[in-house]
Formats: C-alpha cells, structure tokens, sequence
C-alpha cells in the first residue's frame, strides 16, 4: 500500500460502459450507422447470456436427475430445451464465449456477421431484424475486437444487477440522449420516451386487458411497460394484444429485438412505414393506444392525405403534426377505447387557427379526459417540458365514472428531481400521486375520493374551457399552489427557522470535521515506515462470503427487515458505510437463498461488473451473488482493508475471468496476497484516512440541508407561468 491517500476513481454506470465502447468503435463511422453497431452486439451477448444461463441451469438439473456425464452433451444441445423457456436458441457458433475468442483475429467481423445469420435462422420471430455488415471494409476490425472484449465485461443474466429489468431499452434510451448532439437533424423525442414518463403513462391508462396500440412505437418500451403493468397485476402477458408502427426502419428492427427478448408477440407490420402515408393497421381499433410522436413535426404532409377520413375534427396545419398525431389516435380508437399520450406544450394552447379549430372541436365533441403538465428536463436532449394528454371515447360511463362535460387538470410541474444537472426523473412517489388524482376522480368506486387541490388538481367544465378560448394549460385552471402561501405565517417561519437551525449544526461539525481533515494532510505528507509491512493472504485473515438471491416468484422472500445489497446499491453509494440496498429480504427469503447474513463491519467487494466497488457493512446486512464479502479476523481492521482494497480494482479486474460474462471468484480473492502492516499501524492509517472522507460526508449531508433551505425561500420569490 504506497499510496494510502490515492482517491477511487469515479464508478462507472453500465451506460457509461457502453457509450465509452461506442465511442471507441467510433472513428469515423458515422453515429447512426455506429449506433446499430453496438446496439446489435448488445443483443448477442443478451441472448448468450441467457443462453449460457439455462444451459447451466439445464446441466444442474439432469446432474441431479442422475443422468451420466457421457449422456449430458446430447441433452444440453436439445434446442426445446431452451425454446420452451422462452429462451432463443443460439447455436454453437454465434454464442458469445466463440466470438469473443475471434475478437483478435482479422475475420471478426464476417465471424459476427455469420453469427447474426445464425441466430436469424433459427429463430424467426426475429428473422430480417439483426444488424449486419460487420465485415464491411469501413469498419475498424481492432476497434470491433476492443468493442467485442468491452462487452464481453458485462453480464445480462438474471443474477447480474445492473438496477432495470428492461436492460436493453435502458441503454437504447441512453445512447440516443448522447447520440442526439452528434447525428443531425433528429429529436430524440420522437424515437423514445423516458421510463418515467412511460410508467405514468401506463399506470393512468391500467391496460389491464385488451388490444394496445402504438403508431409511433420506437424501440417498444411503451408495449414492455404495458406487459409488465399487467403482469405485476396478476395477469398474464397474453392478456393484451400489442399493434404498433415505427417509421425509421433501424429503430423498427430494435423494437422487434426489444419485444422478442421479452417473449412479447406483437404485430408491427411487416416492415417499417410513415403512419400517415401508410397506416399498417387501417382497421384496427384499439382499446388503449399510448404513444410519444415526434414533437413538432413540420414536413409530414402529402397532398393524398386531404381527403383523410381520419379528420374527422379538422384537417390538421401542414407545418406541424401534432394534431394529425391526435386524430390519428382517435381514429383507432374502440368505441370505449382511451389513449394517453405525449405532446409538446405548444398544443394546450397554440393560437394557430387550424390548430385551435381542432382543439376547440375535440373539447366540445367531449372527447378530452384528463390534461397533464410535466416539468421541463425530462428527456435527455431537450429541455422543453411536455403534457400527457388523455382522450376517451364514451365518457358518459366507458367502463368508469360518467364524466361527461368536465375535464381533470393535473399540474405536475412541480414535481420530480434531478438525477444530474441537464436530467430530471419522476419518482414512483410522484407517479403514484398524479395516477391516483386520476383514478380517484375517474372510477366508479374509488379507493379515496377526489378532491380539487390548489396549485395540483382541479375539474373545469366544458363552459369554463370555452370561456377560456378552449386553451388547455392546467395552471390556467389549477391556480398556484404558492400564490396562497405567507412567508412570515407561523409555519412557514417555524419551516425556515427549523432548517436554518440544523444547517448551523452541521456548520459546526463541518468546521470541525475540516480541522480534522487539516490534521490529517500533515500526516499524509510524512513518509510511512513500511519495515514491518509483511505480505498476507487476504484467505488467511478473512472468510471469504458469497451472496445469493432468493426466487423472485415469491414476493415473501422480499420486503423484510434484512439489507439486501447488490452491485447497483454499491454503484450509487456515497460514503464508506452502507446500511440498506434498495431491496431486503425477509427470513424466509434469506433461509432459501445461498445469501449469507453478515456482521457488522464485513467489506463488501463487487465481484462482477463493475468489479472493485466496496463498501463496509454499517449493520448486519446479506449480499446478492454479484458481492463478495470479507469478514476478518481480530488481527485486522476491516476499515484499513477497505481502503485497501478501494484502491486495487485493477487487482481484482486482473483476476477476473469468464467468457459469457466477467467475475472474480471466492478463491480468486481469498487467494490474493497484499503487503500490510501490524493492526496499531492499520489503525493509524485507517484513521488519518476517514477525517478526509468524514469532512466530504459532512459537506454532503450539509449541501443537501442547505439546498432544501435555499428551495423554501425560492417558493416567496417565483410566481409560476403558465
């Protein structure tokens, strides 16, 4: 340990990962080719992946079914095997640990080209769909090989956690926000909608059953979120009919991969086309339809589209779509069908004649359900906030509460929090709030009744919207939740006061914390005696604990009074102890699992992607397979050995190994051999090290204080807009 003081570079997500092995492939590739590149490498090593894991899965079974090892080979390579498990079949040749082995050689690109084919050929609900071209002479075969390793390093199974279900969707949805400054020409927000905005799209709709439809589909995640809000609700995916359309023809084969890894069977017409010019689905009408069209789109008129039935409130202005966008949804509409979806803020209240005639016509037709405004910086390339529009046919009682001639306006602008300085994310808490607002002023028999709240929610009449000239921003109705507020009442002083109170504290424990910090720089500026430093191995001092995940079927193995951390909680850890992952587990589901309940004070090692995250346990606490951890023996500080092992990530990388996807082992870390002091010296170094990151987690907890003080006072000063 020469270097005690040496600061842990910053983790990097999986997204990150990836862009970084993008970027690589890069060069002069231009980005809307390069995107498909990796985004199709991606695919393969997914469905290796799960490949990979229902073989072993397949291998244990028959082990234990007592079947000879010289009989094993024949039933591992029995391709229903996998098939019946929704799993695709990959053959010998297209499975990641063979290209991976060819990533070196000159070929590789015909090697990944001939294993796309393959897989094409033995699967054909994806047939026509896969990336191609990977031999082709313009592009780089070194950066390909490097790419190919990269990828190699993440694992997709189903005991790798990397904090999303839908992995795919979420690196789509991230590299188009960091493609989106480089390909010219294009709006992220017509090709993908954030999670968030998806979640609450589909929690307000409940598809509980019935045809879905999405003519502007993208990459799919509209229709995965519905299979999902369906199957948390005990249904069965099979409950909804999906139907979509995509135009761009690259991010129509995405979605047909997206939706064929989940075992989503979905019509999305033969190939990809322009809904308007060519609507694959002229018949279809739909129960539920959910999409987010391009923003604003100004060149999507064709003069044979005049005549359109589908106008039936008014031929939408040819120098923008978003009217066209809505008819369009109506149109496909069940008699008591509803649809939800994005559009640009300009659509509430647009004064463009064309555009304000069919508003007008579509709140007096009583079609209008529900208005939503959402804040600014939702979407990764844009900034401009949105409204979630809700149109049903039938409100006189389609299944719910007779509405007729009133409309719910949600102003949520408020809500939300910034994941990064340009991102913000809508919490479950926040998507739950507005969800309910509208399931409780739309049922029949509501689990809590509705209630109009200032500033948030209110019902208007269909006489006050025209009185209103039928503009359809919510604040206009809502009113301001911080126009009634007093900054010198009672509570708000007291509010103030309490802050400004607890930020003095922790004023004074930073101070405090600084003087020890200062201490602690004299110290590391001295030269360390290193004589009696011996070499240890790490098995010697310490048990080495795996980790383990209880079957995910049975909701009692999760929710207990048990910390569960995986790799992602370490991933977004601040500090050196960690107390609660963002799961637990309950007894049940500790006693099922190979998990391990820890002591106090074990040091927690990520062992897979990203390898060399670590963390001290603050309480007893058990670990999921992606963790190993260290608990020592009283001849070692387990603080030191965090320190220690916080800056030898390149050690632990260097011992990892496997081809499908990278881990180090038990034995691997038990087996590793470091120089270190007697336990006084640990200590002492120990020490010295926490005053610095004592003073960084008392500046922290102090920003976050003084940011909500500084919020309060903003709430006196700002007056809303509409």
């Amino acid at each position: 340990m020469a270097r005690p003081a040496t600061k842990p570079k910053p983790t990097k997500s999986l997204e990150q990962t990836l862009w970084e092995a993008a970027d690589k492939l890069r060069g002069n590739q231009e980005p809307s080719e390069y995107k498909h590149v990796v985004l199709g490498l991606v695919f393969l090593k997914y469905i290796s992946d799960r490949f990979e894991e229902r073989r072993q899965m397949l291998e244990a079974e028959l082990t234990s079914d007592g079947i000879k090892a010289e009989r094993l080979a024949s039933f591992l390579e029995d391709r229903d095997e996998y098939t019946s498990h929704n799993v695709f079949w990959v053959p010998e040749l297209a499975r990641w640990g063979y290209v991976q082995s060819v990533a070196k050689l000159p070929n590789v690109g015909q090697q990944i080209d001939q294993a796309m084919d393959l897989i094409e050929k033995e699967n054909p609900s994806i047939r026509g769909v896969l990336p191609r071209n990977y031999g082709r002479d313009g592009l780089d075969k070194r950066r390909l090989g490097e790419l190919v390793d990269l990828i190699g390093s993440i694992g997709f199974t189903s005991s790798d956690d990397h904090g999303a279900d839908d992995v795919l969707g979420r690196v789509y949805e991230y590299f188009l926000g960091q493609f989106a400054g480089k390909e010219t020409g294009k709006d992220a927000g017509a090709f993908y909608t954030p999670r968030w905005v998806v979640k609450l799209l589909v929690e307000m709709l409940e598809p509980y059953k019935g045809r879905v439809y999405d003519p502007a589909a993208g990459s799919g995640g509209m229709f995965v979120q519905s299979a999902e809000f369906v199957k948390a609700h005990g249904g069965k995916r099979t409950d909804i009919s999906v139907y979509g359309q995509e135009y761009t023809d690259t991010t129509w084969k995405l979605a047909k991969m997206n939706l064929a890894l989940r075992g989503i069977e979905a019509d999305l017409g033969t190939h990809s086309a322009d809904s308007f010019g060519e609507d694959l689905h002229p018949d279809l009408r739909a129960d539920f339809v959910i999409a987010n069209p391009p923003f604003n789109v100004s060149d999507w008129w064709d003069p044979k589209l005049a005549d359109d039935p589908r106008w039936k409130f008014g031929i939408p202005p040819q120098s923008n779509a978003n009217f066209a966008w809505v008819q369009h949804f109506i149109y496909h509409l069940s008699p008591k069908g509803t649809a939800g979806f994005v559009l640009a803020n300009g659509a509430l209240s647009s004064r463009a004649t064309a555009e304000a005639d069919v508003r007008e016509r579509l709140v007096k037709e009583d079609l209008v359900d529900c208005i939503v405004s959402l804040p600014d910086r939702l979407f990764f390339n844009t900034a401009i906030p949105v409204s979630l529009w809700f149109v049903s046919k039938g409100r006189h009682g389609n299944g719910y509460r007779a509405r007729s001639g009133e409309v719910l306006f949600i102003d949520a602008r408020s809500l939300g929090h910034m994941e990064t300085r340009r991102l913000r994310a809508l919490s479950d808490e926040d998507i739950s709030r507005i969800a309910r607002t509208y399931h409780a002023w739309r049922s029949v028999d509501p689990e809590e009744s509705y209630a109009d709240v200032e500033g948030f929610a209110r019902v208007a009449t269909i006489e006050e919207i025209a009185a209103n000239g039928y503009v359809l921003t919510p604040s206009r109705y809502v009113g301001s939740s911080h126009l009634g507020v007093d900054p010198n009442a009672p509570e708000s002083i007291a509010a103030r006061a309490g802050l400004a109170l607890e930020a003095q504290g922790l004023l004074r424990k930073f101070d405090a914390a600084r003087l020890e910090a200062e201490a602690a720089l004299n110290l590391l500026s001295e030269p360390l005696e290193i004589e009696d430093w011996e070499e240890v191995r790490v098995g010697d001092v310490a048990r080495v604990v795996g980790g383990g995940t209880p079957p995910s079927r049975d909701d009692a193995n999760f929710g207990g009074g048990i910390p569960w951390i995986t790799p992602k909680d370490l991933t977004v850890h601040q500090g050196r102890y960690i107390r609660e992952g963002a799961r637990s587990l309950s007894e049940g589901g500790l006693a099922v699992s190979s998990a391990k309940l820890l002591p106090k004070d074990a040091v927690l090692v990520s062992s897979r992607a990203p390898i060399g995250l670590v963390a001290i346990a603050a309480q007893p606490l058990a670990t999921n397979q992606g963790i190993r951890s260290l608990v020592f023996d009283d001849t070692q500080d387990p603080v030191f050995w965090y320190y220690l092992l916080r800056q030898s990530t390149a050690t632990l990388d260097a011992h990892a190994n496997g081809s499908t996807f990278r881990e180090i082992s038990g034995g691997s870390i038990a087996n590793l051999v470091f120089a270190v002091p007697p336990l006084a010296e640990q200590r002492r170094i120990a020490e010295t090290l926490s005053r610095i990151d004592g003073l960084i987690e008392h500046n922290l907890e102090l920003n976050d204080v003084l940011g909500r003080l500084s919020m309060r006072g903003s709430h006196y000063a700002v007056r809303r807009s509409e």
